[in-house]
């Protein structure tokens, strides 16, 4: 995805965060092999869970986050996507409590799930999606999201088209 601010852009030429996250369609895609009727409320962010590591990006992510989510919302809202502030954001304080969390808000009924921090983070929610023990899904209908905003990148530098 090209930046919508240069000023905004890494190293890397990859877009700020805050660029990515004015659009939902862009992270609330659902993965390419799931069928129309997998896909848990489309055009909705109900039961939506944001899971954000506010110490990626060397802090700047908790810094920015009240920002982030403000254009999210608005940029939900202006699509008419329903639901926007019913979505929940839970910040992790150490390390391993992405997955906990990703755990318990699926258990609940959590529809997406967004990881929001970098490479680190993102395993930790992915691993949430699964029980300790036995590896089954701890939900077999909940989507995955990710807004990449740490420092290396290494996933979405692979995964950018």
């Amino acid at each position: 995805m090209a930046p919508r601010n240069s000023e905004e852009s890494d190293a890397h030429g990859h877009a700020a965060l805050e660029a990515d996250a004015a659009d939902p369609a862009a992270t609330a895609a659902p993965p390419a092999c799931a069928t129309a009727s997998e896909v848990v409320a489309p055009g909705s962010l109900k039961k939506w869970v944001f899971i954000v590591n506010p110490a990626s990006g060397s802090g700047s992510t908790g810094k920015k986050w009240p920002r982030m989510l403000q254009r999210f919302k608005d940029a939900a809202t202006s699509k008419g996507w329903s639901h926007v502030d019913e979505v929940a954001a839970l910040m992790t304080t150490r390390q391993g409590e992405a997955t906990e969390l990703t755990r318990t808000a699926l258990r609940e009924g959590a529809a997406t799930v967004v990881a929001v921090g970098g490479d680190g983070s993102l395993a930790e929610v992915v691993e949430g999606f699964f029980e300790p023990d036995s590896h089954d899904k701890v939900s077999q209908t909940a989507n995955l999201a990710f807004l990449p905003h740490g420092t290396g990148g290494d996933f979405r530098c692979a995964h950018d088209a």
